[in-house]
């Protein structure tokens, strides 16, 4: 698929839908594992990136930021909460809601 997934079912009308064209047939280019938790948390990627978002435990809440071709850390960041929702990645920017009113940019 050529095109980003942003957010949490793609776009703002939550749609889950997107008319990028998936290349046949699929295989692994990567994984990476982490060690902590992303529980139920989405990651969300664009055209250059995937970031994926921890949430367990409390010494590795963090937010990484991954080349979408090969995997590799580009950025890793901690947070002051675990990260509890799907993040939104805009205009060069990672939404983050923490919970309690704390939202980070």
């Amino acid at each position: 698929m050529k095109s980003g997934w942003p957010k949490y079912n793609h776009d703002i009308s939550n749609s889950a839908y997107t008319d990028g064209e998936l290349d046949f047939p699929l295989e692994l280019k990567w994984k990476k594992s982490f060690g902590g938790s992303t529980y139920d948390i989405s990651p969300v990627v664009d055209e250059k990136y995937v970031y994926v978002c921890l949430s367990e435990p409390k010494d590795q809440y963090s937010v990484h930021v991954l080349d979408r071709k090969t995997g590799d850390i580009i950025h890793s960041i901690g947070t002051p909460q675990g990260v509890n929702t799907t993040p939104a990645v805009s205009d060069n920017h990672i939404y983050i809601f923490y919970g309690e009113r704390l939202v980070s940019a």
